[in-house]
């Protein structure tokens, strides 16, 4: 049974859908419902998009072996489930990753870190200015300087 699903990487982006790994169906819990991949993957705490890319960047294989080993650790998995066996069938719904989409969708994790950069260095810009502008303003309690008026009357003179 495949878990209706949402579109996380559109196809017009040209990077790697890993919707039908994500979304399907790991067993059927004690409550009745379907537990996805990607729910499996958030109770261990895990960010399935990131692990589904690392595990379509491995050999199937090893990619196997990784799986059965997170969801072995689980909890209450239903009688007579086998991990192997599951983790196999799961691997076989991540997309294949020849060198230039792995090489774009790493591209794309990049770019996003570096725009994060100018992010943080435009905030700290911000905020300096900021406190400049607290430190160098005066109180407002504090009356600006007022002129002193000289009255034309002098004591004595009328």
């Amino acid at each position: 049974m495949m878990l209706p699903r949402r579109e996380i990487a559109p196809a017009a982006t040209g990077a790697p859908d890993y919707g039908h790994f994500l979304y399907a169906e790991l067993w059927i819990e004690a409550s009745g419902m379907p537990l996805s991949v990607m729910s499996a993957l958030a109770r261990l705490g895990v960010d399935g998009q990131r692990e589904a890319f690392r595990l379509a960047n491995l050999p199937r294989a090893a990619a196997g072996i990784t799986l059965s080993q997170a969801i072995a650790k689980l909890p209450d998995h239903p009688a007579g489930t086998d991990v192997a066996d599951t983790a196999a069938r799961l691997v076989k719904l991540l997309p294949d990753m020849p060198a230039a989409a792995a090489e774009t969708t790493a591209g794309s994790v990049t770019q996003r870190r570096g725009h994060l950069g100018w992010q943080l260095a435009l905030i700290a810009a911000l905020t300096a200015w900021l406190i400049y502008g607290a430190v160098t303003r005066p109180a407002s309690g504090d009356d600006p300087p007022q002129s002193v008026a000289i009255s034309s009357s002098l004591p004595g003179a009328h």
